[in-house]
């Protein structure tokens, strides 16, 4: 049997570690909400914020959801928006459901899920509410994609969260005078997706040519929509446009959302908002803060909870409000005010990328468990013996742990994360490139591919870490720290020893750069080293 042969979801197969807020193709939604791999962090997070948008008990509207670059923000900001989604929410909550069965099944007592009164019933409780009595409408972005640079600043977060409303609704989402005043209109008459039609009957397309219409073509936009309803005044609506005659303020914005959702007559509507990387944005912009700040507080007052706002960030919220200056210990501090509207907070900082690494990569066909779990049971004593490590790197623990990481060992994911932590420490690596989920997908799905041929009883090398996904990732430090290596090993002209040679030289490249902490946890001694990169067999 060959390793291509052992997993269960097969490696021929897309696997896009890096989610994006905005890519909403069905192949890429079904993957994500299929793949998702849960933990008890994870459903607790889930449970908390689909339990507090039902609830609407909440004295603000704001959602925090923060975790360091790599670590499944934007997937765990769409699976949100999966179960709130008509189309999708049967699925997401059934696999949230599996989730918890398989958590509740593998526990021995007690979980962190009976602590936070997670359940079976009370998620399909919110499955029953949020598919037969709610209506939910989700506006999705990565802010720093679609902020406009030359807009007024002062306005940046009201503007983004208007155009982006607009767009959700049908608008265009960059000249907000011609949206209001124009398309809103013609919508508010029942008219809009006529005119669109009118339009195209022309010989244009209105979605695709607004900005000609908007910059040059604003009295042909004008005449067509005259034309397709009589009662607009369109020469007072020529003048808003052209003067950009709107009030861009929260509070002006807020009504908007107010005269929205009243015209919804539903009490069990909810509008949110999923905004992508909001701490980036931020950065140590004081202004930028005290904005959404506002905007929160502003939307609770008017829109009686039934807005939301989601955001995802590489900080807490704390930190955020200490970069810009604030105090998030003072109550009465202008900017630390706005740790208390965000009162849900869902933090993905301990989730473990290799667990989800193993979950979304490795995980095995039932037949093929079984058959891991006897190899490990015969080989034990064998392989206790080959993968002789610090004892702050772990090998397998049991059977069952052996038949999830095989062909990979569990150290060989804590020593590359360290690797790639010190390689980005030493600016070798993009600061995008370090032991996170992300890297650890990438890279493990990398080497298994690679290594899809190789017979079942073989093990993965560490030296194969080092492979094209990391030297692909250098930069020019560290092209420059590896160019002694590779110019001596082009000098060996027997390709069997050039082959073993490149193999040593790439493991004493990874853990000679290792930070000074870790080295005195695994340095580079002749057995260490043989370690790495024993082709072990259980054979």
């Amino acid at each position: 049997m060959k390793f291509k042969e052992l997993y269960e979801k097969g490696l021929d197969r897309k696997v896009n570690p890096a989610v994006s807020a905005s890519d909403l193709s069905e192949d890429t939604v079904m993957t994500e909400i299929v793949e998702y791999v849960f933990t008890e962090e994870i459903v607790i997070n889930l449970y908390d914020i689909l339990t507090n948008i039902r609830q609407n008990q909440g004295s603000h509207v704001g959602i925090w959801i923060n975790g360091y670059f790599g670590t499944g923000k934007s997937h765990f900001l769409k699976y949100v928006s999966y179960c709130l989604d008509q189309h999708y929410s049967e699925l997401a909550f059934m696999r949230l459901e599996e989730a918890i069965e398989d958590i509740i099944r593998n526990s021995k007592g007690m979980t962190k899920l009976d602590d936070h009164g997670v359940s079976l019933s009370e998620i399909k409780s919110l499955k029953k509410w949020y598919s037969s009595q709610a209506e939910v409408q989700m506006v999705m972005f990565n802010i720093g994609d679609v902020h406009d640079t030359n807009s007024n600043q002062a306005q940046a977060f009201t503007t983004i969260f208007w155009n982006q409303f607009n767009s959700q609704r049908g608008y265009n989402s960059f000249n907000l005078a011609l949206a209001q005043y124009l398309e809103k209109a013609l919508d508010d008459d029942g008219k809009f997706e006529e005119f669109k039609e009118y339009v195209k009957g022309k010989g244009y397309d209105w979605e695709r040519n607004i900005s000609r219409f908007a910059a040059g073509r604003l009295d042909l936009a004008l005449q067509m929509a005259k034309e397709v309803d009589p009662d607009l005044a369109t020469d007072v609506i020529r003048t808003k446009i052209i003067n950009n005659d709107v009030n861009v303020s929260v509070e002006s914005f807020a009504a908007e959302m107010k005269e929205y959702i009243d015209a919804k007559n539903n009490r069990n509507f909810r509008l949110l908002f999923f905004v992508d990387e909001v701490s980036q944005f931020i950065g140590q912009h004081r202004d930028l803060l005290l904005q959404l700040q506002s905007l929160v507080k502003r939307l609770d007052e008017v829109c009686e909870s039934k807005v939301w706002i989601a955001c995802t960030a590489q900080q807490t919220l704390e930190e955020v409000v200490g970069n810009v200056g604030g105090n998030a210990t003072n109550p009465e501090d202008e900017v630390g005010k706005i740790l208390g509207r965000f009162e849900v907070r869902a933090s993905l900082q301990g989730t473990s990328p290799e667990y989800i690494t193993q979950k979304r990569i490795l995980d095995k066909k039932g037949d093929v468990e079984i058959l891991l779990a006897d190899m490990y049971n015969k080989n034990k004593p064998r392989l206790d013996a080959q993968f002789v490590l610090p004892s702050t790197y772990k090998t397998y623990k049991d059977k069952d742990n052996f038949a999830a990481y095989y062909p990979f060992v569990p150290y060989q994911f804590q020593l590359i994360k360290n690797v790639l932590d010190a390689f980005e420490q030493l600016n070798f690596v993009d600061k995008q490139v370090k032991g996170n989920e992300r890297s650890l997908i990438n890279i493990t799905y990398s080497i298994a591919r690679d290594t899809q041929e190789m017979e079942v009883g073989e093990f993965v090398p560490f030296d194969k870490f080092f492979g094209a996904m990391v030297q692909g990732s250098m930069q020019h430090l560290g092209q420059r720290a590896f160019q002694n290596a590779r110019q001596a090993l082009e000098v060996i002209e027997d390709e069997k020893k050039q082959a073993f040679y490149r193999r040593v030289v790439y493991v004493l490249f990874m853990i000679c750069n290792l930070k000074e902490e870790d080295k005195q946890q695994f340095s580079a001694t002749i057995d260490n080293v043989v370690t790495l990169l024993k082709f072990p067999t259980c054979k």
